[in-house]
């Protein structure tokens, strides 16, 4: 359990809070001009048109979406920390997972060691939870990367990058499924940093050994339903945004369009920019038009879709944060401990 005193979050200053966030807004900016900024006026006033006239039904009908994906997130991240034998009550436990988006735009996936925090006030071991967490990112990947399929045909420069970030996670896997060579190298790292007394890299080296192991073993655990857990998930998001391209052009084909939605988000990812700001949305936008959507729509189709998925995250994260304080588990530190 974590101490009192390890417990307290460090102090940050006003001024580096307000910069993190004027560098996000300019991200953010930054991505809604490169997706407009080739627009011509008449395009922007078509989009700011059709934007208005979206049905206030057709919006909640994406932003629910992206609840049940976050709903079967949860269950999958519950059910792999319940095979490790720790068992937290549902509506704490789902409050921290929740938690774990409020810092989605931090470099490093910051906002899932908020999440270890928590649990490691739960006696959950970071180990444990940041194991859970590695397979659910493979998951996700696995499931992306089958989702994206069908825009193969779209966008044959993506074919490659798609085809080679398989390969990688592939390749993850198997050394997950069979942990001898990497474990290997960490036990030579490991006797290394004893032999040189590098401290922090011994501690390095026994988290990763703990995570390799874990993972491996988690990985066990009902691999199939799990990964087709993973796809309903991240398809559900992927629908949303069929939702409202159908809306402006009724040919496209829903699996093209869930697709596009799969697409985008690995290209966010491998940008490595917060959230995948920028690279996402002119992505998403630019697959669009390929299929069919108008410059337009598609722009606006992306704005409320990363609405829906992005910033709709963020703000259910920072909501769960006050609330677990209620609860009696206030914010700890984002370096939680063993």
């Amino acid at each position: 359990m974590t101490s009192p005193a390890t417990a307290q979050a460090p102090v940050r200053s006003p001024g580096r809070n307000r910069l993190a966030l004027l560098l996000i807004a300019a991200l953010a900016l930054a991505g809604v001009a490169l997706l407009l900024g080739t627009q011509s006026r008449t395009e922007l006033d078509r989009g700011w048109q059709a934007l208005t006239q979206l049905p206030a039904w057709l919006v909640l009908a994406v932003f629910a979406l992206s609840l049940g994906n976050y709903l079967l997130r949860y269950l999958r991240w519950d059910a792999y920390l319940r095979s490790t034998g720790h068992v937290v009550p549902t509506g704490r436990h789902f409050l921290i997972y929740l938690s774990g988006f409020s810092l989605t735009l931090t470099p490093g996936k910051v906002g899932e060691a908020l999440r270890s925090a928590y649990l490691a006030r739960l006696d959950v071991p970071t180990s444990t939870s940041l194991s859970v967490f590695v397979l659910e990112r493979l998951m996700d990947m696995v499931a992306m990367l089958a989702l994206a399929l069908p825009v193969l045909g779209l966008w044959k420069m993506g074919a490659l990058s798609l085809a080679a970030i398989a390969v990688i996670g592939l390749g993850v896997i198997a050394l997950l499924r069979q942990p001898a060579l990497p474990l290997r190298a960490i036990g030579a790292l490991r006797a290394q940093a004893e032999r040189s007394g590098w401290h922090r890299a011994l501690g390095l080296a026994r988290l990763a050994q703990r995570l390799i192991e874990q993972t491996g073993a988690l990985a066990g655990h009902r691999p199939l339903p799990m990964l087709a857990l993973s796809f309903v998930a991240w398809g559900l998001e992927g629908v949303g945004l069929w939702l409202l391209a159908h809306w402006f052009a009724p040919e496209v084909a829903p699996l093209t369009v869930v697709g596009i939605y799969a697409a985008s988000v690995i290209v966010g990812v491998v940008t490595f920019l917060p959230g995948g700001l920028g690279g996402t949305e002119v992505a998403m936008a630019s697959l669009l038009v390929l299929a069919g959507v108008a410059p337009a729509p598609a722009a606006v189709c992306t704005l409320v879709c990363r609405a829906a998925t992005l910033w709709f995250a963020i703000v259910l994260g920072v909501g769960a944060i006050p609330l677990l304080s209620l609860l009696g588990l206030r914010r700890p530190p984002v370096q939680p401990k063993d």
